[in-house]
Formats: C-alpha cells, sequence, structure tokens
C-alpha cells in the first residue's frame, strides 16, 4: 500500500475499544500505524460473531480502514482515539458518519469495537 497515496484519502476519526483474548480479540497487541489494516463493519457494536448465511458465507459489508497512525502500541483491553484511511473509491461509506458504531475486524475475527467521531472527506 503506497502511503503517499493514503495521505490523499478520506479519513475518519474513530474511537476504539480492543476486546482482549479472552473476549475473543487478538492474541498480540495491535500498532496504530499504516501496517496494520483491519476492517470495519458498521452495525451493533455489541456483535460478537461475523453473520454468516446458511452456507456458511459472511454477508456483511467490510470496509478495508487501514491506521494512520505514527506506531502507538495498542494494548488489549484499551481505548484509542486513531485515525483510519478509507481509501477504497468502490467502498460504501454511507454509514461511516459521526455516531455510526461499528465492529472492528481481523477477517471474520471481532477483535475491537467503536464509534465514528468524525469523517474528513478528501478535498478535490
Amino acid at each position: 500500500m503506497d502511503c503517499d497515496r493514503l495521505t490523499e484519502m478520506e479519513t475518519a476519526v474513530v474511537s476504539i475499544t480492543l476486546l482482549t483474548t479472552a473476549e475473543g480479540g487478538r492474541r498480540n497487541p495491535a500498532v496504530d500505524s499504516p501496517s496494520f489494516r483491519p476492517s470495519i463493519v458498521v452495525g451493533d457494536a455489541s456483535q460478537r460473531q461475523a453473520i454468516k448465511d446458511a452456507d456458511g458465507v459472511i454477508r456483511e459489508h467490510y470496509i478495508d480502514a487501514p491506521f494512520s497512525g505514527n506506531g502507538q502500541l495498542l494494548t488489549l483491553g484499551g481505548t484509542y482515539e486513531v485515525t483510519l484511511w478509507l481509501w477504497n473509491p468502490e467502498a460504501d461509506l454511507s454509514g461511516v458518519v459521526p455516531g455510526a458504531t461499528f465492529t472492528l475486524r481481523e477477517g471474520p475475527r471481532i477483535i475491537g469495537h467503536g464509534h465514528v467521531i468524525e469523517r474528513t472527506p478528501t478535498e478535490e
């Protein structure tokens, strides 16, 4: 992923809480940096499992959301204010609005939850 290109993309400032390992989250802390590239799924922040159809296929709208920070360690169980890059021009971002809640994902695993504080559109 080209970080220079990302700096020109739309962003969202969010508050996230990372789940602990006991809650089903990661085994290791995350890092607030472009190398951490989870997805968000807008919806109920208390959800703890991906929604699948009868065939086991996930039926949720994942939005790629790399973190934009400078390397701060994000410990499990902690709550942080971070900035996400909303870099995919084909993603439906209509639900990413201030106050919207979401779950933070690594594949089907829910590793955290949060809410949108602010969304900054790309300047054209």
